[in-house]
């Protein structure tokens, strides 16, 4: 297809955290997002990115993912706008997970993990289903852990106009920022509104909206990252966000050694598809998601390997999925159409 690929648009940022008693807390504030400090003094061999790892593991803060519906419903009592509004008139709603591991499938790649997909108010909704039985990836957690704390020391000495005044930003905040990009389905465009955790502010960009860079972590040496298939994920990742730009953290022991910068575009030149392909897949694997959730708008349709593999589910199974539903307050706040 011959067309131009849109860039991300902003709506909303906000930091998030759940509390002991299951109560979650989000606070909406532009001056959350993170900043990069490109003015580091430091000694990098100082700086042990696995400091307080057992901790994390221990609190398990990582199993909390703040939910859509929640969401959704905290802005409509803040700000009073519609769904279609506060969604931007979009025609999905996802999180960043699902969309970067969509873009992963021409490249061989399966999701490691089922979705479900329902219609509300003519938006489809895709969550991610729990499985409780699947054991925590420690390796994951770790690398994770080591990148946020890679950002806290990127940014805990800058703000956008003072580069020696201590920011409030910290890795054991969670920041999430809401996004909007558009895809090309075979008819018409696509728009898909998605959530993910916030990525670092690039100071010398000049956009209001593609202003961000990605973070990284690789042991021992940029291969890390940019070998086999993790280049398509190292890529993948700072794409669908917009970036132009990743830091990476290189390691030694943990150790903090040297930071790397990689220009996103230039990862592209040795894909086996083009940009274009990759998208036309995105946005293809969106309207056949769509179509199905019209052509059942009352039933959940099941993601499972690849965008393909969709299934209507009974009533009787989806009982049995453990995945995040409409809550009541979101339905108070969003009534479902009565001729829906």
């Amino acid at each position: 297809m011959s067309y131009t690929i849109s860039k991300p648009v902003k709506l909303f940022s906000f930091y998030y955290k759940k509390q002991k008693n299951g109560e979650d807390i989000f606070i909406f504030n532009k001056k959350l997002f993170p900043i990069f400090c490109r003015r580091l003094n430091y000694l990098y061999s100082s700086v042990n990115l696995s400091k307080g790892i057992e901790n994390y593991i221990k609190k398990q803060n990582f199993l909390f993912v703040p939910c859509h519906w929640d969401i959704l419903t905290f802005i409509k009592k803040n700000v009073g706008l519609s769904l279609q509004h506060i969604t931007d008139h979009s025609d999905v709603v996802c999180y960043f997970e699902f969309l970067k591991d969509l873009m992963l499938i021409p490249f061989g790649e399966t999701f490691k993990y089922t979705s479900v997909a329902m219609m509300y108010n003519e938006i489809v909704f895709i969550e991610k289903v729990k499985d409780t039985t699947e054991p925590i990836n420690i390796k994951k957690v770790k690398n994770d852990f080591m990148e946020k704390r890679f950002k806290d020391f990127c940014t805990n000495k800058c703000d956008e106009n003072n580069y020696e005044k201590r920011s409030n930003i910290s890795f054991r905040k969670q920041q999430y920022i809401t996004q909007t990009r558009e895809f090309q389905g075979s008819k018409s465009k696509i728009k898909v509104m998605f959530t993910g955790e916030a990525n670092l502010i690039d100071p010398t960009s000049n956009s209001k909206d593609n202003n961000f860079m990605d973070i990284r972590v690789a042991t021992e040496h940029l291969l890390h990252i940019l070998s086999g298939n993790e280049i398509y994920n190292t890529w993948s990742k700072a794409y669908i966000n917009g970036n132009n730009w990743i830091a990476v953290g290189v390691t030694k022991k943990d150790l903090l050694k040297h930071i790397k910068f990689i220009n996103v575009s230039n990862l592209e030149s040795n894909f086996p598809f083009t940009v274009s392909e990759i998208m036309d897949f995105v946005g293809q694997s969106f309207e056949s998601i769509i179509n199905a959730c019209k052509k059942y708008p009352t039933k959940y349709i099941t993601i499972q390997q690849c965008s393909n593999s969709l299934r209507v589910v009974s009533e009787e199974t989806i009982k049995e999925i453990n995945f995040p539903r409409p809550t009541s307050d979101f339905i108070q706040a969003f009534p479902k159409y009565s001729n829906k």
